[in-house]
């Protein structure tokens, strides 16, 4: 039996993870495996608020952060692309996504507002 590789990519926030909720649905659980980018960050709940604020999530600058970087840049990999059956982008509107990253980076980060928009704008 072979394998099917699906890649599915995106900006931040513009709904990966929903799309593979979707696609889980129509298929046996048993026979499909995810790995989810968010899961490969380490857990960064040892520092301090103010040092935390400070990792940008989607650059990978720091190769010991990240182990698989951010779901837009998987297809710039080439071997990562050619290993991928299926390629899948998530187009979603710019102020859809800001909107959506705030709400997951203060709920789930513990990030600040202005920390998020520094990160988005590219100043932090």
């Amino acid at each position: 039996m072979s394998s099917v590789v699906v890649g599915i990519a995106g900006g931040s926030g513009s709904g990966k993870t929903t799309v593979v909720r979707a696609l889980m649905e129509g298929v046996d659980p048993a026979t499909v495996a995810t790995l989810h980018h968010d899961a490969c960050y380490r857990s960064f709940d040892h520092l301090p608020e103010r040092e935390r604020a400070e990792i940008n999530f989607d650059h990978p600058v720091d190769p010991a952060r990240i182990l698989i970087v951010d779901g837009i840049l998987i297809f710039s990999e080439p071997d990562l692309r050619e290993r991928m059956d299926i390629r899948i982008f998530v187009d979603t509107d710019a102020d859809v996504r800001l909107v959506r990253r705030l709400r997951r980076d203060l709920v789930e980060r513990g990030r600040s507002v202005a920390s998020v928009l520094a990160a988005v704008l590219g100043q932090g």
